[in-house]
């Protein structure tokens, strides 16, 4: 019997690749599992290893604690990334490009 956390983890897990609109041949082919596996892990059919967790987690721009718990839940994370854990994901592309805005004025004026 499976538990809730691997049925949340997969639907997470899910949602994400959506959101990155892939396949789920192509992205279990850039994190070096089984694409059969995937589809167990996303319908919570199978949980995963720490180490499938590694190869996800490497391979694309996720963190663990949001596969594990649903958001950042890191207690050491910096005040800037406890603010972007409350931005609601449609919203989170402007967030970054307003963030890579203000990186690059602060490269100019410390140049």
């Amino acid at each position: 019997m499976n538990s809730n956390v691997d049925e949340e983890l997969g639907r997470r897990l899910w949602d994400y690749r959506a959101e990155l609109k892939l396949t789920r041949e192509a992205f279990s082919e850039k994190c070096g599992i089984c694409a059969q596996f995937l589809s167990d892990i996303e319908h919570g059919r199978k949980g995963m290893s720490v180490e499938t967790l590694y190869k996800i987690c490497t391979a694309f721009p996720v963190s663990a604690d949001y596969l594990i718990f649903g958001k950042s839940n890191m207690n050491f994370a910096s005040p800037a990334n406890r603010l972007l854990d409350n931005v609601p994901k449609k919203y989170m592309e402007e967030y970054m490009q307003i963030i890579k805005k203000l990186n690059g004025l602060a490269k100019k004026n410390v140049e």
